[in-house]
């Protein structure tokens, strides 16, 4: 016999589906709960999980960053890139988004807050701007806004490639002031061999690889997120080995999240005004805002450590990177929800 329904049966399976399957408010998602976990753990495990720490992890990132971007070239389709390279105006409106108007913005940020804030989140602020687009949650997002999908994928891809050269050029321009010795030669030379030679033979191997990687996509962005994870782990070890987090008050870490804040609404205010300007159709003007106004978190890390290598203040340098990536999201998924609404009306 089947009890009716009531109050009392739908709050308990309410509940029952909350314990299950958990729905998070829209800010804090599973992987900022790692990232806050690994920043945890490294403040009690600095000596195990550092670069040269008895663990030995400075090793294995290189094989985590690998991994990443064999994965990401495995995944990407010829197809959908050759369907989506035709619109030549809006691809140059996105990627001079991300490599000319984000960089300007972020050297004016990185000479007002080098006074205000320590060095590390100053240059940090610079090279969250110099970062290549995201691809997973841009093209997802513009997916759900019912944008152009071929184009975000197309871009996404291309913002990459261009990162492995434009990014180190970029952050040379103040790497110097930064306290921090750069080679650009030697940068672009790392990222060839950490990103550009993994992403080419998983492309090579995507024949044999994708239809198992199809098959399992929490698994896939397991590893992933997982890899990236213990980058962020490796790197957060290392600040505290070195004894450099203290250099991070409370008043600077506001400062940071306030100038980020500001950053993502400089851009997605001028994105939204190019996109009026230039006439632009409503699926075109979400791939702009969507891809032009994202930066990558799963490729900063990686290209952080193979550009800065052992330098002892890269988890705080990370943190301007974290803390946009949380903002983008729950900027983009409003953002999508709205193009997506105004497409069906």
């Amino acid at each position: 016999m089947t009890a009716a329904p009531g109050p009392g049966n739908s709050a308990r399976a309410r509940w029952r589906t909350a314990l299950v399957r958990p729905v998070w408010p829209a800010w804090l998602d599973s992987f900022l709960l790692g990232i806050l976990g690994a920043m945890a753990l490294a403040y009690f495990t600095a000596p195990w999980g550092s670069s040269h720490g008895v663990l030995g992890l400075g090793h294995v990132t290189g094989l985590g960053i690998a991994l990443v971007f064999g994965l990401h070239g495995a995944q990407v389709s010829r197809e959908r890139l050759h369907a989506g390279s035709r619109n030549v105006r809006l691809h140059l409106l996105i990627q001079a988004a991300t490599y000319l108007a984000f960089p300007a913005l972020g050297l004016c940020g990185f000479w007002l807050l080098r006074s205000t804030v320590p060095m590390p989140l100053a240059l940090g602020f610079f090279y969250l701007c110099a970062l290549p687009s995201t691809i997973a949650s841009a093209v997802t997002l513009v997916g759900i806004a019912r944008g152009n999908v071929p184009a975000a994928i197309f871009n996404a891809t291309l913002s990459g490639l261009l990162g492995i050269f434009l990014t180190p050029m970029l952050v040379s321009l103040v790497a110097a002031t930064g306290g921090v010795h750069l080679s650009l030669l030697d940068a672009i030379r790392s990222l060839a061999g950490t990103v550009l030679l993994p992403f080419a033979v998983g492309h090579l191997l995507q024949r044999w690889l994708l239809p198992g990687l199809r098959a399992a996509p929490r698994l896939v962005r397991f590893i992933e997120r997982g890899a990236v994870l213990l980058v962020m782990y490796v790197a957060f070890c290392d600040a505290v080995a070195a004894d450099v987090l203290h250099q991070a008050a409370a008043g600077s870490l506001v400062v940071m999240l306030v100038a980020v804040a500001a950053l993502l609404g400089a851009m997605l205010l001028g994105l939204r005004a190019v996109a009026m300007r230039a006439s632009l159709d409503p699926e075109d003007a979400s791939a702009l805002l969507l891809c032009g106004s994202q930066k990558s978190l799963a490729n900063g890390m990686p290209m952080a450590k193979a550009l800065f290598g052992a330098y002892p203040a890269l988890g705080l340098l990370v943190l301007p990177m974290i803390a946009y990536h949380q903002a983008q999201l729950v900027a983009g998924a409003v953002i999508a929800r709205r193009y997506a609404a105004r497409t069906a009306s």
